[in-house]
């Protein structure tokens, strides 16, 4: 009897192993899963930090952005600490924004467009985005990190 109870107790286990390796390998990098665990989270006030690597003027590190009512109020240099003036607020996008941006941007049929998403919350983590290869400096990569409700 009690060699019976074990080998279930074993089995239950190793169910329970199956299932949760089974959800850890769900494939999440599709934009609809993304925007929709975005979405799900509410977020309309935060702050992220994002970097914009390109062939554009500066800041060229992390930029701290203030989202509100999810518009962006506030950006500070993160390599010096200064704000930056409220004309080049537009360089940036709110993660919305950004989600909106990947998908016109998939719709130019790129030569590249790579996009890394949060496990968790969603949004965007990095984009790769090249959109001929024989267009000079037209590459751009996006990174955000230390997302903050």
């Amino acid at each position: 009897m009690k060699n019976h109870f074990s080998a279930k107790a074993a089995f239950v286990c190793l169910s329970m192993v199956f299932a949760a390796c089974e959800r850890a390998a769900i494939d999440y990098s599709g934009i609809a899963d993304a925007r929709a665990r975005w979405r799900s989270h509410g977020f309309k006030n935060y702050s992220i930090e994002q970097k914009r690597i390109c062939f554009c003027p500066p800041p060229h590190g992390f930029v701290r952005l203030t989202i509100k009512d999810k518009t962006i109020v506030e950006a500070i240099d993160l390599d010096n600490g200064q704000p930056l003036p409220k004309e080049k607020l537009d360089w940036f996008q709110t993660v919305d924004e950004l989600f909106v941006w990947i998908e016109s941007a998939r719709a130019q049929n790129p030569v590249r467009l790579d996009v890394e998403y949060d496990a968790v919350y969603g949004y965007p983590r990095k984009i790769d985005f090249d959109y001929g290869e024989n267009i000079a400096d037209d590459e751009l990569s996006i990174e955000i990190q230390a997302l903050k409700k």
